[in-house]
């Protein structure tokens, strides 16, 4: 209790005294100071030291407003660079309470934390198969018993034409298996999934719970997606659910979906606080209108009353009626004015964030929560950022790095075609290259691991110069002609 109350005001005494550029050169040096001490010594009291003074610092940040330095400032370079059997290693020697980078979080960036829950996922799922076939063979008086696989799995049986109430029965009775490897096969139509089908399910799903014709979800700011109050939406709450299970699902997976949240909403499934400054990802227009009450000075021929004229209410169009909504107890009689605006911001934000769609996110949560409420995530060792791209995986695309990590079905990688293929696509403006990762795999996002996570395959398609490329999107794979030329390719 006395080192935790020294250390608070260690952090406390750092963040209201730090610079800028001072403290950018604190966090380098130490990153410098435990990249030496990694690699020069196995004396874990000193390996904690140096990562808890990192640790400190990065809470120190944080507790500045705004932090002087973004959250992937305290990434471990050494860290980054560390193959999946390296970060296994580490993962044991946490486990078994020895110095390890997985205790400091801060120091790791998405992709690493990515890869410790596909590493918990696989070693989860091997204990219950080592645990099913102990049973099956102590249990069984048959000599030449058969495991039954398919308990190993959450097996989804969906209908294309009635995805979300097919899908929402299944996982309902199989919600006991959610922490399985998902397996999809669609009724009517034969096949195994070995990943296109799983990737098929999650397009199909998000597409059609997160149209605006569905009624869930409205539309925020830099186009996307919020949902929609408890008063427009009272009549699919499972379906709030559904969405918060396949999030968790798509993360549990390791599938990237083409959706498109606002921070806030990664912060709420955090169980982080939200505040005034959340809401600019909501509502920017609000957000600027709340911004300009804080700043309006008043003259002596306008005050805040006549400026603005609120009360502390909020008013809402729902089914074409105005119904209002009292932001605090007998808010219809209390006047906005200059000595209550921050309150105001404070109660309109907290209403618009939380009262608003506290039932419907509630749902949600729910959901996401019931597949993903462990370790890291459990813990809140996740940053909301590292969240989103963990759901949504990345903005930036560098499709050299596709090119590289490319294999080929009927091409080599030297031939001719394949040559003019990529010089047409490194050409291309940054806008077309991200519809051509569409067109190719159904996202223009990239996998939080890497554009080399896809498995990205072109295949030999005929050749007729009159056909177009096509795309299996489920495989990430790519068919194109036999063209004779770049010119005819290009065109």
């Amino acid at each position: 209790e006395g080192s935790a109350s020294l250390r608070k005001r260690i952090v406390t005494l750092l963040a209201s005294s730090q610079k800028a550029e001072t403290f950018e050169q604190l966090v380098g040096f130490s990153l410098t100071q435990l990249t030496i001490v990694v690699s020069s010594t196995d004396n874990d009291k000193v390996r904690h030291q140096s990562a808890s003074l990192i640790e400190i610092l990065f809470e120190s940040n944080f507790a500045s407003h705004p932090p002087p330095l973004p959250y992937t400032a305290f990434y471990f370079p050494i860290a980054q660079e560390l193959d999946m059997e390296e970060i296994k290693e580490d993962y044991i020697r946490e486990q078994k309470g020895l110095f390890a980078l997985m205790h400091y979080p801060c120091l790791l960036d998405a992709a690493y934390k990515s890869a410790v829950m596909q590493l918990e996922a696989h070693l989860e799922y091997s204990g219950a198969v080592r645990s099913a076939m102990l049973s099956s063979i102590l249990g069984s008086q048959l000599r030449n018993a058969q495991l039954d696989t398919r308990n190993f799995f959450l097996q989804l049986r969906v209908r294309r034409s009635d995805i979300v109430t097919t899908a929402l029965k299944e996982l309902q009775i199989n919600i006991s298996n959610l922490r399985k490897p998902l397996r999809i096969t669609f009724e009517g139509e034969d096949g195994i999934d070995e990943g296109g089908l799983r990737k098929e399910f999650f397009q199909l799903l998000c597409k059609e719970l997160l149209s605006p014709d569905h009624g869930m979800f409205t539309a925020a700011s830099d186009n996307r997606q919020w949902l929609v109050s408890d008063q427009k939406n009272d009549y699919n709450r499972r379906e709030f659910w559904l969405v918060g299970m396949v999030i968790g699902l798509a993360v549990f997976n390791n599938i990237v979906l083409d959706v498109a949240f606002p921070m806030v909403l990664f912060k709420k499934l955090l169980g982080m606080h939200v505040t005034f400054e959340d809401l600019e990802s909501v509502d920017a227009e609000l957000h600027n209108g709340l911004k300009a009450l804080l700043a309006f000075e008043e003259t002596d021929g306008m005050t805040v009353e006549d400026a603005f004229g609120r009360t502390f209410e909020h008013s809402e169009d729902i089914f074409g009626a105005p119904v209002v909504t009292e932001l605090c107890p007998g808010g219809k009689d209390k006047v906005l004015t200059i000595d209550n605006r921050e309150e105001y911001v404070r109660l309109l934000s907290d209403y618009m964030l939380d009262r608003m769609v506290s039932t419907n996110f509630g749902e949600f949560k729910k959901g996401f929560d019931q597949v993903c409420a462990r370790g890291l995530i459990q813990q809140r060792n996740v940053r909301p950022e590292e969240l989103e791209l963990l759901v949504c995986g990345r903005s930036e695309l560098d499709l050299k790095v596709l090119e590289n990590s490319a294999s080929y079905d009927g091409f080599e990688a030297d031939d001719q075609i394949i040559q003019d293929f990529w010089s047409i696509v490194h050409d291309l403006s940054q806008e077309n290259k991200k519809k051509f990762l569409k067109f190719c795999t159904g996202s223009d996002r990239v996998p939080v691991r890497g554009l080399e996570d896809l498995k990205f395959v072109i295949g030999r398609n005929g050749d007729s110069q009159a056909m177009l490329p096509t795309s299996h999107t489920c495989f990430n794979h790519l068919l194109i002609p036999v063209y004779e030329s770049k010119e005819i390719m290009q065109d």
